[in-house]
């Protein structure tokens, strides 16, 4: 017996019950249930028997219902941390109705109950069959999209490789992602220690991402090996805001350092920020501190020969509190101003200043270096890892000790 379906058409197509379902130990399951399809075509078949052969061509409407099919699929890594897919299992089942048409079609329909199992059989082989190529081709082209290195800026790149295959529970899944900044220029060994943290077993959101201290720790300490964290603020450079310009003059000084006015008197000055030492954060439940060492030297420009001269230096030890957003799929940090700081003078100039390093004045000279400076470098924030057919929504922020973990739904664009 030989049967070739020819010329089919998808009439209607129902899958009213999807689900995707982590196996703990062995993978996900994607099923489907009550299912439903109708399908048109041409059946061409032929049957030998010794001397006896027969073969015709006709009409049909094939209807399969009740349909259940799964499949399961093991997701794992390459040596080089690149995700990988392969299926380890497929189970079917449906029920098939054949409606012949034409003019032989009353003798054919009498008989439908053996093309029936006969196509029950096929179908069953061909969904397993098709899912498994759908997987082979589609899914492991979707997972090469999925980045492991991404650049950041001319300056950093996040290294996103997988470091060990995923665990997987009857309730979720864990990737496990390197989550480390280097140089995009210059990579070197960062030196910095990873701290494990605890993770959770809610299954509330579709995904959970968690961001470590070692994530931010190796961001500071590209960015400042860098000079990407240094800064200034000059009175003579028109890019900087005209309001705190107006105050870099000498005779701002007169009070809080007379020696300085009275050598370099009505002369602009300039402030140069540098970070001395990689700032490190610290993540607990009660929020995110980011340590900051930061020198402030104060250089005074001569008009006519336009020479700088370095007239005072402050150390700054500062912990700043952060917030963190997620908004077009980036998680943004942002340093607030609750922040305490300790300032030193530098040596050469501890005889010089005459004014309390906690007034508002420091303050404010602080805050805003960091408000109009480093802030809006964070604001270009950090991509969540994904596929480029996945939407990411509904974030929900929790902190932990060592981690922030963001929550979220997952949509197929």
């Amino acid at each position: 017996f030989f049967f070739i379906l020819s010329s089919t058409r998808i009439q209607q197509l129902n899958f009213p019950y999807k689900d995707l379902q982590p196996i703990g130990g062995r993978g996900i399951r994607a099923s489907v249930s009550n299912a439903y399809i109708q399908i048109s075509g041409r059946a061409h078949y032929r049957y030998k028997r010794g001397w006896f052969k027969i073969s015709d061509s006709i009409d049909l409407t094939v209807k399969a219902s009740r349909l259940r099919f799964s499949l399961d699929i093991l997701i794992g890594r390459d040596g080089n941390g690149v995700p990988n897919i392969r299926t380890t299992g497929c189970s079917s089942d449906l029920s098939v109705d054949v409606d012949f048409h034409g003019g032989k079609a009353w003798i054919y329909n009498a008989f439908a109950g053996v093309f029936e199992g006969k196509l029950r059989d096929v179908l069953r082989q061909a969904l397993c069959e098709s899912a498994r190529r759908g997987i082979d081709r589609n899914a492991r082209d979707e997972l090469r999209t999925f980045k492991v290195e991404r650049d950041i800026d001319p300056v950093a790149k996040l290294d996103y490789r997988l470091t060990a295959n995923p665990t997987y529970t009857s309730q979720y899944v864990d990737f496990y992602l390197k989550g480390e900044f280097t140089s995009r220029y210059n990579p070197q060994p960062n030196g910095i220690a990873f701290t494990s943290f605890a993770t959770n077993s809610d299954s509330t959101k579709m995904l959970y991402a968690w961001i470590s201290e070692y994530t931010a720790n190796t961001a500071a300490k590209v960015y400042h090996d860098a000079g990407r964290l240094d800064t200034s603020l000059n009175a003579w450079d028109p890019k900087d805001p005209e309001k705190p310009r107006e105050k870099l003059n000498t005779k701002f000084l007169k009070y809080y350092a007379p020696e300085i006015y009275k050598k370099y008197p009505d002369m602009p000055i300039g402030i140069r920020f540098t970070s001395y030492r990689q700032p490190f954060v610290k993540i607990s439940p009660q929020g995110i501190l980011c340590h900051i060492f930061m020198r402030a030297m104060f250089k005074v420009r001569d008009e006519k020969t336009q020479k700088l001269t370095d007239v005072l230096g402050i150390n700054f030890n500062i912990n700043a509190s952060v917030s963190i957003t997620v908004n077009n799929e980036k998680i943004i940090p942002k340093i607030e101003p609750r922040m305490k700081y300790h300032a030193v003078v530098d040596k050469p100039f501890r005889n010089l200043l005459q004014i309390d390093l906690n007034s508002n004045f420091v303050y404010g000279m602080l805050y805003y270096v960091i408000s109009s400076k480093l802030n809006p470098k964070l604001e270009r924030g950090l991509d969540i890892p994904k596929m480029d057919n996945i939407e990411l929504r509904n974030a929900d922020i929790q902190l932990i000790q060592g981690a922030v973990r963001i929550g979220l739904d997952i949509k197929k664009k």
